[in-house]
């Protein structure tokens, strides 16, 4: 496979990270690709540092701050590849990573494929993320993976997708929290053709100012239950057997936003709403089945305790 790969990169206030993310694509071993940087009205040195880069497969974007997800829009609309691959500022790529991707969505002529990607964190620990074996799915089975928590599922970098598939499918802007996964939930309703490798193909370093790990606010946490709903109504409506894991994924959403959100308005609405699906609940952990019961027995305080213990928060 040799067709152009357009990966896009969302650029905000990033100028410490940003060339290391560079220097890690122009050495891929896949080389026909177009970089498209899009600078998302930074203010600090990010822009300058982008602008610098001479080679000619990059392409700078410039445009007023708009959010991660409109960035991320402005550069598929802005690509001219026919596969595209997305890549955080922050991060970086193995130098055989996109040539992987790229044959593991030529192998059955997939429409998405995703790899393992190794974590970084600040102190210099390095951890790959679990191996499984890999699978290849059509029909709804990615949709059941979205719905299952699959870790490779839960984000769009370590992953290619055909251009020609997602069509006008773009990232939700009123997705204010977890905007990868409504767009990974998103391309699985559309029932694509997905392949999984095990193949290392993305580096995700762990930094506390990332967008990923930004405080929940009411309007966050507000955002993420109603994107909630709307995932659970489409499952029901158009995929009845898959039902309960949709209510299941409802309650998940409800227990993340209980454990960080910052108005009583919002905690009992979370309350309500892992109630009166309770009988759906499917927990992926001991600590999740401790959780259940502390969110279903009024024991809230004793519930964010343990939950920002468990997850490092303050």
């Amino acid at each position: 496979m040799n067709e152009l790969i357009s990966v896009i990169i969302p650029l905000y206030n990033k100028e410490e990270y940003i060339q290391r993310c560079i220097d890690s694509l122009l050495v891929q071993t896949y080389r026909n690709l177009e970089i498209v940087i899009v600078d998302d009205g930074s203010t600090d040195g990010s822009s300058a540092i982008a602008d610098a880069c001479k080679d000619s497969r990059v392409n700078v974007i410039h445009q007023e701050n708009k959010g991660l997800s409109e960035a991320r829009n402005t550069g598929i609309n802005a690509s001219k590849g026919e596969y595209l691959v997305f890549v955080d500022a922050d991060d970086t790529v193995p130098k055989d990573g996109i040539e992987l991707l790229a044959e593991g969505i030529e192998r059955n002529n997939a429409d998405i494929c995703s790899g393992r990607f190794t974590a970084i964190y600040e102190n210099g620990t390095v951890k790959p993320c679990e191996d499984t074996e890999e699978v290849y799915l059509t029909g709804t089975g990615m949709l059941e993976l979205c719905l299952k928590d699959f870790f490779m599922v839960h984000h769009v970098w370590a992953t290619i997708y055909r251009k020609s598939f997602l069509g006008e499918t773009r990232y939700l802007k009123r997705a204010l929290v977890h905007e990868d996964n409504h767009f990974m939930f998103e391309c699985a309703a559309k029932e694509p053709v997905y392949q999984t490798i095990r193949g290392i193909v993305y580096e995700y370093y762990i930094i506390n100012t990332s967008y990923s790990r930004n405080d929940f606010s009411d309007r966050r946490s507000k955002a993420m239950l109603e994107l909630a709903g709307e995932e659970a109504s489409l499952v029901k409506q158009q995929h009845p057997e898959l039902s309960d894991l949709a209510e299941n994924q409802v309650i998940k959403a409800a227990m993340a936003v209980l454990a960080n959100v910052p108005s009583k308005q919002y905690e009992e609405k979370c309350i309500a709403e892992i109630k009166a699906r309770r009988k759906y609940f499917v927990p992926d952990s001991n600590f999740d089945k401790a959780l259940f019961f502390l969110a279903t027995h009024h024991l809230y305080g004793i519930y964010k305790l343990i939950y920002r213990i468990k997850f490092g928060k303050k």
